[in-house]
């Protein structure tokens, strides 16, 4: 989750008083001095008063209540995008994702400097979690009196993409178990 600091910080760094109006849902906002400090720290619970919803509300439609809000909020189109796709992140970590699923918000957040590269990150996450995936299935289909079971936290520690596929590979040619463990040993 790397990259909601990222955006977090950008969205702090470049657009304070922005951020604290869309937040507070309140115009009058005045934005203190940025403190001499490298990190924004954020806490997100379950609580947060931002994602949750009035007893009087469900959460679709307080979901709704929050896009338009910042539908709403007169910044740039790229600024809206970015606040939009942290909306987008942020909420579904609280409330279903599908409720940030609408096609046209979708187009509006692509205008974010940060939507390709969360994007990337997910496909790059996801390649990853495949490959270890296949890499184990093959391993248990080719060896099934083996303790697969206990590379997964191996390769997991693995972040190279290709040194993943590499192992993949060698599952399915590997003479024995061992021989993929020794592979295994060499490459992490």
């Amino acid at each position: 989750m790397p990259y909601y600091d990222e955006i977090f910080k950008h969205v702090t760094a470049e657009f304070p008083h922005a951020l604290a109006v869309l937040a507070l849902n309140e115009p009058e906002v005045e934005v203190g001095d940025r403190l001499a400090t490298e990190h924004t720290t954020v806490r997100m619970h379950h609580s947060d008063i931002l994602m949750k919803y009035p007893p009087d509300m469900t959460p679709q439609a307080w979901v709704e209540k929050c896009i338009e809000t910042t539908q709403a909020v007169d910044v740039d189109s790229k600024m809206q995008a970015t606040l939009l796709l942290a909306l987008s992140l942020f909420g579904s970590l609280v409330h279903p994702p599908e409720l940030f699923q609408d096609p046209l918000l979708e187009a509006i957040m692509q205008e974010s400097p940060f939507y390709d590269l969360v994007i990337q990150r997910g496909i790059e996450q996801g390649a990853r979690q495949m490959s270890i995936e296949s890499t184990l299935a093959t391993l248990n289909q080719r060896f099934p009196n083996a303790d697969v079971d206990a590379l997964k936290p191996i390769l997991e520690a693995i972040d190279d993409l290709n040194r993943l596929r590499e192992l993949n590979l060698n599952a399915s040619i590997a003479e024995s178990f061992n021989t993929f463990r020794e592979r295994l040993n060499a490459l992490s």
